[in-house]
């Protein structure tokens, strides 16, 4: 979550809105693996879900 809101949302052209945010994680004891979803707007026009999918630690948008 830190590099979300530190690193993402800074460089983004989406801003939070409110609404429910989760986590997902599946996968096995060796390897697991999930998602974060946060509900964000683009350029005030459009309410999209941002999903930021994560493995082993490393955020990718």
């Amino acid at each position: 979550w830190g590099r979300i809101y530190s690193e993402w949302f800074p460089t983004a052209e989406y801003e939070q809105v409110e609404g429910p945010s989760f986590e997902m994680y599946y996968g096995t004891a060796g390897y697991v693996t999930g998602e974060i979803w946060i509900p964000v707007k683009k350029n005030n026009l459009l309410l999209h879900a941002a999903r930021l999918c994560f493995s082993l630690g490393t955020c990718r948008t």
